[in-house]
């Protein structure tokens, strides 16, 4: 299995004072949106002037990018703990693509402002969410071929249909239009009960 870029992607480890403004950040951002976050109001939550801010993030876009790499760490973090159970093929398959897409739609999709954030994201984090989208396609790539390679897993075509149907379906919900039963019908195929 070739899981070492997945592994090593993790960006740095952020200084406790950072990761806390982190947290304040994603969750301001998640109740207010982008546009209806100020730097001023992350340094009062935060418990800083608004002028220690800039010390830790020069811009407001510097620190949303900076929100975005902390949110996808804990998602490829997921996925990696996924990757590495100690379970058939399938369950590991299915607990990756699980990680991956519910945390990061737990995270949207409680936010009253998710949809604002899904566009903010796209404008000015989409090389970030690309980073985290190619990592998980080689972890899963690694977990269907180790399972073709067993004899876990059957035909590598069926199995990449599947895994195809269940990301067009996150895709479908990242703009809005949910449709889960792509991915049920997916961890059915796996043998993997919901």
């Amino acid at each position: 299995m070739i899981l070492a870029p997945v592994l090593d992607g993790l960006q740095r480890i952020p200084a406790p004072k950072e990761r806390a403004i982190l947290d304040v950040a994603l969750r301001l951002f998640s109740q207010h949106g982008y546009r209806g976050t100020s730097m001023e109001d992350i340094a009062r939550h935060a418990g800083l002037g608004k002028g220690t801010l800039y010390l830790y993030f020069e811009s407001k876009e510097a620190l949303f990018r900076d929100v975005c790499e902390y949110v996808c760490d804990y998602a490829l973090a997921y996925v990696r703990d996924a990757a590495l159970l100690d379970a058939p093929y399938a369950h590991r398959i299915a607990a990756a693509l699980r990680a991956k897409f519910g945390f990061l739609f737990r995270v949207v999709a409680t936010a009253p402002f998710g949809s604002e954030l899904v566009a903010s994201r796209d404008t000015l984090a989409a090389d970030i969410f690309k980073r985290l989208n190619r990592r998980v396609e080689l972890a899963v790539t690694d977990l269907v071929e180790g399972g073709i390679a067993c004899g876990e897993l059957g035909c590598p075509v069926e199995v990449l249909q599947q895994i195809t149907r269940i990301l067009v379906a996150d895709r479908n919900a990242q703009s809005g239009r949910c449709d889960s039963r792509p991915g049920q019908r997916f961890l059915g195929h796996l043998g993997v009960a919901e």
